[in-house]
Formats: structure tokens, sequence, C-alpha cells
């Protein structure tokens, strides 16, 4: 099961979310049933964006102003997301600029 937060892909096993302890109590399943998270790129969220909106690269590209060889780029995760970038997803995708900085600058941490 993959869950989304942040930008935080976490992979568990189908039923190790919660644990339920001799007092009947939940807890969170022990961290040996839990594989790492892994944090991706930028560019994975605005193709699943691009998909649920059913617009292509060029259809942003064009919205943006922008070269569809950027969006191609930052979709492949050869090219990240500048104060400029994120400024332009968020008025053309209707989030915030820090939603996408944010999201870059874990992907930084994570793989850096």
């Amino acid at each position: 099961m993959a869950l989304y937060c942040c930008g935080v892909r976490e992979q568990r096993p189908a039923g190790a979310l919660t644990r339920v302890r001799e007092d009947g109590m939940t807890t969170p399943a022990a961290d040996a049933e839990r594989r790492p998270a892994e944090v991706v790129h930028p560019g994975v969220h605005l193709r699943e964006e691009l998909e649920a909106r059913n617009w292509t690269q060029r259809d942003l590209a064009a919205v943006m102003g922008r070269s569809p060889s950027v969006i191609s780029a930052i979709i492949r995760g050869k090219m990240g997301i500048s104060p400029r970038t994120a400024k332009e997803l968020a008025l053309a995708l209707g989030t915030s600029a820090g939603y996408w900085r944010n999201l870059y600058a874990r992907y930084l941490r994570w793989h850096h």
C-alpha cells in the first residue's frame, strides 16, 4: 500500500497500519514491519496532476507560457522547481507556490 503525504510515498504491508495492544488500544505498527519512506521528485506529482485533469504537457506549457521541453524535463525528474516555475505551476493548477517548492526541497534533502 502506498501512502502519500507531503511528497513522501511510504510503503507498508497490508494490515500494518496499526497493531492492537493487550489493553485493546491501537498503536502504529512496529518499525520492523514498515519499509522506509520514498521521497519522489515533484515531477511525479505533476504528471499525476496532469493525468487527473486530462491535460497534456503541451496544454500545461501553453497555460504557463513555457516550452513543452521544460514541462517534460520536470516530469522526467531532470529539472528542479525554481521559484519562478513554482509560481507558474501554482497559478496554472490552483495550488500554492510553496507546495511545489516544498516538494522539491524535500526531494533534495532526501536524495542529496
